[in-house]
């Protein structure tokens, strides 16, 4: 906490009236090593007295500028110090942690590649159909509950139970279609079975199919 320089020059003002230092500490509520820095120079300090020696200021902004969503001790390591001290510098420089508007593992280039590929797909005129699966728990964890004050609140879980619901299904324009649903998991010889017996004898023109995954990689067929 700063204090000011009006609170300050009453501390000051208050040990000329007759107080000890212990006895205006005791009262202001302050140490008697602030109280003895105060009488050195009232003045709050402004900021560093000297540059940083370990993470220089302009290094770890350009390391910032190239590397935005990078952890701090992945920039420790390249900049050769410790995490706490890029977590303390990016304080001092007002560099906080934003959400990032773009996905983590996003590739311009391969991006580009793909938009590329689709836009020439669609001037042949075939339709793109979008593929992919997701899952629904049976029962999930629920953090919080209600009990009357003073009383724990106390549930059960079954934390062996493994049931889940997974379902692959596809997408044109705004329509889902194909849509399956399997009380296992989904490996290879499922998803074959859906596309040969489910996907193919609903899609009624030849189509592109788009399969995309956590990497970014797609296929098409």
């Amino acid at each position: 906490m700063t204090y000011s320089i009006d609170y300050r020059k009453q501390v000051m003002s208050s040990i000329d009236d007759g107080l000890t230092v212990r006895e205006a500490a005791a009262f202001y509520k302050l140490s008697t090593s602030t109280i003895h820095s105060w009488r050195q120079n009232l003045e709050p300090k402004k900021g560093r007295d000297k540059a940083p020696t370990k993470i220089p200021d302009d290094a770890l902004l350009q390391d910032v500028k190239a590397y935005p969503d990078d952890y701090q001790y992945e920039r420790a390591n390249r900049l050769g110090c410790s995490k706490t001290g890029i977590h303390h510098a990016l304080k001092r420089l007002g560099i906080s942690q934003k959400n990032s508007l773009e996905h983590l593992k996003v590739y311009p280039i391969k991006r580009a590649i793909y938009h590329s590929k689709l836009d020439s797909f669609t001037q042949q005129g075939y339709p793109i159909v979008y593929m992919d699966e997701s899952g629904f728990e049976h029962e999930t964890i629920r953090p919080y509950g209600y009990a009357s004050i003073g009383k724990p609140c106390i549930d059960r879980y079954n934390w062996q139970g493994e049931k889940r619901t997974n379902v692959i299904g596809a997408l044109y324009e705004k329509v889902l279609f194909a849509l399956d649903y399997f009380e296992k998991n989904i490996n290879g010889d499922v998803f074959y079975h859906w596309c040969k017996y489910t996907l193919i004898p609903s899609l009624k023109t030849k189509c592109v199919m788009d399969m995309s995954e956590d990497k970014a990689t797609h296929c098409f067929a």
